[in-house]
């Protein structure tokens, strides 16, 4: 039985004046529609990563600088990273493992979606923002 307010909802989406699929819409479209709300209501949606495989990211690093570790200074940098592979969490989380070939080596960096905004971004103009407030 279709609770009251998700029907209230799924009336509302399908009397949008531009619906994407058209006037053609079936019981079983309507079926979809209301599965995906009531998974929305619970909060069990898996929500599709705002990258696929091959897009760049970018990385706000901290890399160790000199040989030694002993009086070694910290860095701070931004690295633009290939996207090789997105794995979906249980937790409705995703992680993204990046490769970047540098100088003939290749190296990963794993990066999780809980991160988002703080150490990797879309852009570079977002990550030199960060980069410039970690520094400050």
């Amino acid at each position: 039985m279709m609770d009251k307010r998700l029907k209230e909802k799924l009336e509302a989406i399908l009397t949008l004046p531009d619906l994407p699929w058209g006037e053609d819409l079936t019981a079983q479209d309507c079926k979809q529609i209301y599965d995906i709300l009531c998974k929305i209501e619970q909060g069990t949606l898996i929500k599709r990563p705002p990258i696929k495989k091959g897009d760049y990211i970018w990385i706000v690093c901290r890399y160790r600088q000199g040989s030694s570790s002993i009086g070694s200074n910290y860095i701070r940098k931004v690295i633009c990273r290939c996207v090789d592979k997105i794995f979906l969490n249980n937790d409705n989380s995703f992680t993204i493992s990046t490769l970047l070939i540098e100088k003939g080596i290749k190296r990963r960096a794993i990066v999780k979606s809980n991160t988002f905004k703080r150490t990797w971004f879309l852009t570079p103009e977002e990550a030199e923002k960060r980069l410039k407030e970690l520094q400050e």
